[in-house]
């Protein structure tokens, strides 16, 4: 990202970002995954269902939607170990954006 004010041209601007370094290769969900677990809570009634979502750039209206849905989230960083599903989860999720 390139900050801006009114005193910089669409040229100086496009050179500014040209410099950047390429992200080509770098590992960015490293830097954005969660440190620590977390726990987001279903927002409706009844029994929900449980779900381990890996953060590799989750966004929060991906857990907002979830829990509407009557999902309790436990978000994990980027290379939380784990073994196989336990039994009370009901799924894993595994959230990232894609390349444009």
């Amino acid at each position: 990202m390139v900050p801006s004010d009114s005193l910089h041209t669409l040229d100086l601007l496009r050179e500014e970002a040209m410099a950047l370094p390429s992200m080509e290769g770098r590992n960015l969900a490293r830097v954005v995954s969660t440190k620590e677990p977390y726990f987001w809570p279903a927002e409706t009634e009844g029994v929900p269902l449980k779900v381990v979502a890996y953060d590799f750039g989750i966004k929060r209206n991906i857990l907002r939607l979830m829990a509407a849905l009557g999902i309790n989230i436990t978000i994990v960083p980027l290379g939380h170990a784990r073994g196989s599903r336990s039994a009370d989860e009901s799924g894993w999720c595994i959230s990232f954006q894609r390349p444009r």
